[in-house]
């Protein structure tokens, strides 16, 4: 995770709750890579899924070290 608390490259992570929930909110996955104000993340799902996603609809749940 940054300084600034945004996630960042090879961490654990899982999708912002809202107040419309979706089936997918609570899957949890590892940032692959970041540009600019998305992240590419690697989905712990069948079938396992990479996509983009906002920084700002991410959680970070265990930050890499």
């Amino acid at each position: 995770m940054k300084a600034s608390g945004a996630p960042d490259t090879g961490d654990l992570v899982r999708l912002k709750h809202n107040p419309t929930p979706t089936k997918d909110w609570w899957k949890t996955g590892v940032i692959i890579e970041c540009r600019g104000i998305e992240c590419r993340v690697f989905w712990n799902a069948a079938p396992q899924v990479f996509s983009w996603w906002p920084r700002s609809k991410l959680e970070v749940i265990s930050e890499s070290r």
